[in-house]
């Protein structure tokens, strides 16, 4: 355990068959106030797989697989300055529990990881990264601001459909010849 400037850190094994490993942050000593800001990252070494779990006074706990693309992309673009609960995540999380539908949450959350696979795997991930950026998630956040959420679930949508076509059938295709 860690303390600096009346901050937490934290890394322990979590009471999970899913993950092997934890690291918590809290901003204030939890023992010693009632505040409860924290983000915590769990990890299942093996797998790779993970997610960041934030919560915030007063707000319901948010969890984000690293897997995620979308959460990829923007940690890729803002590197040194990535945060979870950036605007534009927070837009599209929202975005999402009010006007995704669960079976393309569903799909979404299939083939996130193997998409996020294939491109960490290739030499250009960075620039396809960027391109995530840019084309859907800053496109659709500006939609979302404008009111035109079926223009962004359209964005949206033909993204995961391109992407698994492009970088998950492509290997799956290309695996079995």
């Amino acid at each position: 355990m860690s303390e600096k400037n009346d901050k937490i850190i934290k890394a322990s094994t979590p009471n999970s068959k899913n993950y092997d490993s934890k690291i918590d942050i809290y901003s204030k000593d939890p023992k010693k106030t009632t505040q409860k800001d924290s983000i915590h990252f769990v990890l299942n070494s093996d797998t790779g797989k993970g997610k960041i779990i934030t919560k915030n006074e007063g707000e319901k706990k948010q969890e984000t697989d690293t897997q995620c693309y979308l959460t990829t992309a923007c940690m890729k673009h803002y590197m040194e300055e990535f945060d979870d609960n950036c605007y534009y995540l927070d837009i599209l999380r929202w975005f999402r529990n009010q006007f995704v539908s669960k079976e393309d949450k569903m799909e979404y959350y299939e083939v996130a990881p193997k998409v996020v696979k294939t491109l960490d795997s290739r030499e250009d991930a960075y620039s396809i990264y960027q391109e995530i950026y840019y084309k859907v998630i800053q496109v659709c956040v500006r939609l979302i601001e404008y009111g035109r959420y079926a223009e962004a679930y359209k964005i949206y949508k033909n993204n995961v459909l391109d992407l698994q076509e492009k970088y998950v059938k492509k290997n799956i295709k290309n695996s079995t010849i």
